[in-house]
């Protein structure tokens, strides 16, 4: 069976009230996904980030939101809250698995 992972997906519209946006998403050497990085040419962002931290199987334990301005991710307030802890799916996980991997260079 052959598998597909969508590295970019591009929207745009006749309305005059809505912009052309870019959506691109990276992945790992396994297919899992790392980021997704969102682009509205003239928008009020360069660009809007979500980063990933999975486990082996897959499942994402971590989900990281902020913004690309001038070169720097930066989370405000209201990113800092979207971020979420996801729990492992098993009966004796108490606690929400964190995972300290950060990005070091994204945008290349």
């Amino acid at each position: 069976a052959e598998t597909y992972l969508t590295q970019q997906v591009v929207g745009t519209s006749t309305h005059k009230d809505f912009k052309t946006s870019n959506s691109t998403s990276t992945f790992d050497a396994w297919g899992k996904l790392l980021s997704v990085r969102e682009n509205t040419p003239g928008g009020k962002v360069d660009d809007r980030l979500r980063y990933f931290t999975m486990d082996a199987e897959g499942n994402i334990l971590r989900r990281t939101e902020g913004t690309f301005k001038n070169g720097v991710f930066e989370q405000d307030d209201a990113a800092r809250l979207r971020t979420e802890h996801m729990r492992l799916p098993t009966a004796s996980t108490s606690r929400p698995a964190v995972s300290t991997a950060r990005p070091t260079c994204w945008g290349r």
